[in-house]
């Protein structure tokens, strides 16, 4: 009898030890996880918006910082891309432009002589206006491309074809890559296996 009760208490020693190392797993996991979201709950102060607004209005975005023209008329809002940008942190600033205009309009702009590289910037209709947001990386603003110097033979040849003419922009440098976080989950889970024994 005495070797049934061993054998049943364990059991139950086994089965414990594999629920608590797998709380622990799954604990260790959501955290690495979750950590990069917890800007999304990030609440700015309005003192943080009034210093992101006072920065963004001494030194607005230049048409090259935007990747183009924002649309005619359209004039910056400072105050409301204080706020968008300290609800972010910073990463990414974001800049909020106002204009009369309808939607159909702007719409038609930005996907034509308004046209960026980075594709149509954020539009929402507020109160009779269209509120257009830009979504920079400051690392893109801070470092913008440098056009390549011009070769000695496109110097010589006329003023009117080398006016006529640009010059293609530099290829940007690539930042640096971004931790992968579902990798760091999966070293954190096999880490604690290997502590706890599988």
């Amino acid at each position: 009898m005495n070797v049934t009760y061993n054998q049943g208490h364990a059991l139950k020693i086994i089965i414990l030890g594999a629920v608590v190392r797998a709380a622990l797993i799954f604990i260790a996991a959501s955290l690495l996880v979750a950590s990069p979201l917890s800007r999304a709950d990030y609440v700015a102060s309005a003192k943080e918006e009034r210093d992101w607004a006072a920065r963004i209005a001494k030194s607005p975005p230049s048409a090259d910082t935007l990747g183009g023209a924002p649309y005619p008329g359209a004039k910056l809002d400072s105050r409301r891309s204080g706020e968008k940008t300290a609800e972010n942190q910073g990463k990414p600033m974001v800049y909020v432009y106002l204009v009369r205009a309808s939607m159909a309009d702007v719409r038609a702009y930005y996907n034509g002589p308004g046209r960026r590289e980075a594709g149509v910037p954020i539009l929402n209709d507020s109160n009779g206006s269209v509120e257009i947001m830009y979504f920079m990386n400051q690392k893109k603003i801070a470092a913008p491309a440098v056009a390549p110097a011009q070769p000695a033979s496109a110097a010589a040849a006329g003023s009117e074809a080398a006016t006529s003419s640009t010059a293609p922009a530099a290829p940007a440098a690539k930042a640096p890559a971004e931790p992968d976080t579902a990798k760091q989950a999966i070293d954190a889970v096999n880490a604690l296996r290997g502590l706890f024994g599988r």
